[in-house]
Parts: C-alpha cells; structure tokens; sequence
C-alpha cells in the first residue's frame, strides 16, 4: 500500500532534487588551486551555521562571506560546492532530514540564480548587487512557499519579514569581510585566504560579545524595575501583572505560567497565563510533584534550563500538545525555604534561552515570591487582628469600630441614615 504523501514534504522533495540536478548541469571541473579557498570558504560557512550571531529573537549567520567570496575568486560551482560542505558539517549539530536537504537545495538554486544574474551585469559592484537582490528574493521566496504551505496566516508574514531583515543584516555585515578575503588571496593566494579567516572570526566574536553585553546590561534594567514594582505590589495579581509585563520585554514571544501552592499539599495550582497564540493555553489546573521535570521542580525546590524539551521528550514532553514549547526556563518561587509557588517561562525554539537568562529568572521568581509572601502575611495579620482567637471566626471590638467608622463616613458622604442593632 502505497503512502500518501502530503504537499508539504512534496515540495521539500522537488526542492531536494532541484539543487543536485542544476549543479550537474552545470559541471564540477575548476582549477586545482581554488580547492584551498573552497575549504576555507566551506569552514566559513560551517562556522557561522553552528555559531549564529543572536541578535533579540533571532540570529544572522556570516555564511554570505564564505561562500560569495568563494564565487567572486573561483566561480559558480566552487561557491556553491564551500556553501555545501559547510552546510553538511553544520548538520552535526542537528541534521533535520528533509528539511535540512530542502534547505541546502534553495541555497543553490538561488545561488546558481544569483550567478546568473551577476554574469549580465557590469562593473562589479553592479553585479555584486544584483547577485545579492536575486539571491535574497529566491531564498527568501521560496523559504515562504513553505510557510504559506504550512500556515497560510499572518504571522507566516511577519515572520517572513523578520527573516528577510536578518538576511539583508547578515549581507550588510559580510560584505566588508568579503573585500578582505577577495583582496588577501588575490595578493598571497591560498595563504590568504587563510588569513581571511581571523577577521571573520573577530567580527563573528565581536559581534556576538557586544550583543551580550548590551542585552545583559538591558536585562539587568528591566529586573531592577520589574523587582521594584513587584516589592510594591499590594495583591497577587499585581504580581503576576508586573511579572508578564517584565517577561514580555525580556523575552520576547516566550511564554510566561504562574502557579500557586495549594497549602497542605505538595502540588501547585494554576493562577496566571500569558500565552500569545491563538490556540487555547495547553496547560493543567493542578501540577503534582510526581509529574515530570515540572514535578521535579517543584520537589526538589531547583531552577532547571531546558534548552530543548525535544531531547527529553520522553520525560517533559506531551506529544498531544498542539505547540510544543522547545525552550524552557522553570523557576521555584521560594523564600525562607518556603515553596511559594513556580514561574514557567517557555519558547515555540529551541536553544532561545542560556544561563544569564536562567540567572535573570531566579531573581525575578525570588522577588515574586518575597512579594507573595509578604501579601499572604499581610492578609493572614489583618484577619488576626480583626477576629478573636478564643472564639473562632468571631470578630473582635477592633472590628466592629473599624466598620462603625466606615459605615458613618458612608452615611455621612451621601447623606443618609443607618442604625446599629444590639443583641443581648
């Protein structure tokens, strides 16, 4: 019996086939010296495909520099054979299937296009440019054929055009480290090209560390802020209000669950959702501690960052949830030892969220938790001191004058009449 085959991996399939085909077209002979800048090239792109630059929720990669270098020194087929080969050695850190072949077979069919193009063109900087626009609207068109495929919606548009901007970023920050490598092995050949390489692993550090330090220092602002609103948060949903509002821009288009403990009980209770999809939030009323790495969470009292739940799915995991959350912090709010309830914090992506931001949400779940329990005080103090403890649930004189008084006020404001009774 034969499987039906859906539209989507039909078009992944006709994608693979597409880049192969066109390359043996076009023929694999070069002269032996461009195998040197093709290795360099091919490391390059390697490079950048398991160490992306992260910039707020998404990333660029310099791939650009390593394999348009390669095509402006060796030609067509040598950038598109250092763009494969570093692509195959990115797929150690996570090969896809399908959609790791589709995604190699549209970088060479837009780059043979981009080729193309560059040959009818003159002078350089001319082709250069027509290279980059033809590259840009045939990747990026038919990266969104897929998404329209998958999810014809509005944020398949917006998404689209976040992609489109990180492409344009990556190309803009490339082009310089593309001078450098262009004129270093022009002037020493395969040794230069070599030495093309640190420059792009400078800009690549550089650019990575300064992000870091910016975001931190961003961070760092926000927790300040966010932690002084919660210290004067005069109820629990001031809490939780403060805490979303610090989530959303910290980390955008995460997750953010709030539970409570359920006195007497070892198992927490659902009290605030930010969920900013469409589909109803998949989570349960009441987690107990014998359920999963939540569970755990809660038992043991620790902070724990899942930098992929799909590595774990046999232990976090649901596979009946619609969206699964990829990347996830889960943060016990504890104070005096004391278990007040647990923040979850969580992304549609994997590999969103590192140690500083695991460090951010313990600060931030501790401060909550201070606040929370300084609240349940305050209200647990005025319900002492308005009832007396010899007779249960029976309010004291205290009272009964703090309402007298209330009541007169009232009477007194809108100008009409009230009346005590005594029982005897």
């Amino acid at each position: 019996m034969l499987r039906r085959i859906s539209p989507i991996q039909l078009y992944l399939w006709l994608l693979t086939v597409a880049g192969p085909a066109l390359i043996i077209v076009h023929g694999l002979r070069w002269a032996s010296h461009i195998w040197g800048v093709v290795i360099v090239g091919a490391i390059m792109v390697a490079a950048s495909t398991l160490w992306p630059i992260k910039l707020g929720q998404g990333s660029i990669t310099l791939v650009n520099a390593g394999y348009f270098s390669v095509f402006l020194i060796g030609g067509t087929i040598p950038a598109v054979v250092a763009g494969s080969l570093g692509q195959m050695l990115g797929w150690v850190k996570g090969f896809k299937g399908i959609r790791s072949l589709a995604s190699w077979s549209i970088f060479s069919v837009s780059v043979l296009a981009g080729a193309y193009v560059f040959h009818h063109f003159s002078p350089l900087w001319v082709q250069a440019s027509m290279f980059f626009l033809t590259f840009l609207f045939i990747n990026n068109m038919l990266v969104l054929i897929y998404y329209l495929i998958q999810d014809n919606s509005v944020k398949t548009w917006q998404l689209f055009a976040e992609g489109l901007f990180f492409d344009v970023l990556s190309w803009v920050i490339s082009a310089p480290l593309i001078l450098i490598f262009v004129l270093l092995q022009k002037a020493y050949h395969t040794p230069g090209a070599i030495l093309a390489f640190f420059p792009f692993l400078l800009i690549t550090l550089l650019l990575g560390l300064g992000y870091n330090l910016y975001r931190s220092h961003k961070n760092t602002l926000t927790a300040v802020r966010v932690a002084a609103e919660i210290a004067a948060a005069g109820s629990p949903e001031d809490v939780y209000r403060s805490m979303e509002k610090g989530i959303r821009e910290t980390f955008p288009s995460s997750v953010l669950v709030m539970y409570r403990k359920i006195p007497h009980r070892l198992a927490v209770r659902l009290v605030h959702v930010y969920y900013p999809f469409e589909e109803p939030p998949p989570y349960k009323e009441e987690v107990l501690a014998s359920e999963g790495i939540t569970g755990w969470t809660i038992e043991s009292r620790s902070s724990e960052l899942i930098d992929d739940s799909e590595k774990v799915i046999g232990r976090f995991v649901n596979p009946r949830i619609p969206r699964i959350m990829r990347s996830v912090l889960l943060l016990p709010m504890v104070t005096d030892r004391l278990l007040i309830g647990l923040m979850v914090v969580a992304h549609p992506e994997p590999h969103q969220y590192g140690p500083p931001d695991l460090r951010l949400g313990q600060i931030l779940a501790t401060q909550a938790a201070v606040s929370l329990r300084k609240i349940d005080l305050l209200v647990e103090t005025r319900h002492l001191s308005a009832k007396d403890p010899l007779l249960a649930g029976l309010y004291n004189f205290r009272y009964f004058q703090e309402a007298l008084d209330r009541e007169m006020r009232v009477a007194e404001e809108e100008g009409t009449d009230f009346a005590v009774i005594f029982l005897m």
